[in-house]
């Protein structure tokens, strides 16, 4: 009988596309210390739970104030009445953004509760969810208010992963681009996070490598990201980078980038 080879990238993939572990806001007491992290002053991160295959890789929403002092939020999460008691009060809230065909779990929901905000998606997206015919389709570059900057990388068909760069404080704003897990108390996330490259460095995890469907379009994406002036780095999972991102990211991709002769 012939063998099936296996691949532990293929374990890998099978877990992250499992149904994600939906959890709720944690209720707020009157007591309970903001959700809302300050991390520029221009820029707040909502950290929220989130469970794959009993890895606790946690997910992220970023909320931008532009210079007209409006919000634009990027990949929501749940929200309780207290969060967006506490986002309204910062600004209105007028864009809402899914910046990947993986990131849309709360967006519905994101939309319930501001519907008059606009909704961006990547291409595919109202296809793969249903029900979003007044969202926008991200193009492959643009802008809002010539400040919040976006540009799509290609190469990953079942990812379409935009990143943003905010120059008001010189940040990179990816989601499934890069993953930084200095290290992690939970054992089997310890673990997973070693075998997919994720554990104790800033990079691209071995399952978004395996990901890549052409190589080429994918390392042609990454130069152009570092024409913009950034030093920060927000990441959906694991710990953001206050400084040094432009050289980590460099580090990173430094075989795509010499690749497209960056």
């Amino acid at each position: 009988m012939r063998q099936i080879a296996t691949s532990p990238l293929l374990g890998l993939w099978r877990i992250v596309t499992m149904p994600a572990c939906i959890v709720p806001p944690a209720p707020h007491s009157g007591h309970a210390m903001s959700r809302l992290r300050p991390f520029t002053d221009t820029i707040w991160l909502i950290d929220h739970p989130l469970k794959l295959a009993g890895v606790q890789m946690g997910t992220r929403s970023t909320l931008i104030r532009l210079p007209s002092g409006e919000l634009t939020m990027i990949s929501p999460v749940s929200f309780s009445d207290e969060d967006q008691a506490e986002i309204d009060h910062l600004g209105e809230l007028k864009t809402i953004i899914a910046p990947n065909l993986f990131h849309h779990l709360y967006l519905k929901k994101a939309m319930a509760r501001w519907p008059q905000a606009r909704v961006l998606v990547p291409p595919g997206l109202p296809e793969k969810i249903g029900e979003l015919d007044q969202a926008l389709t991200l193009s492959p570059t643009g802008e809002l208010e010539d400040s919040l900057r976006w540009h799509r990388i290609e190469g990953m068909p079942k990812l379409r992963e935009h990143v943003f760069y905010e120059p008001q404080s010189g940040t990179l704003i990816l989601t499934d681009l890069c993953f930084h897990f200095p290290d992690h108390p939970h054992w089997w996330t310890r673990m997973f996070m070693r075998l997919n490259g994720a554990l104790g460095s800033f990079g691209p995890t071995r399952i978004l490598r395996s990901g890549i469907a052409d190589k080429e379009a994918f390392a042609s994406s990454l130069p152009a990201l570092l024409d913009w002036e950034f030093d920060r780095v927000v990441i959906a999972h694991g710990e953001p980078l206050a400084d040094e991102g432009r050289r980590r990211f460099q580090e990173a991709f430094g075989a795509e980038l010499a690749r497209a002769g960056s």
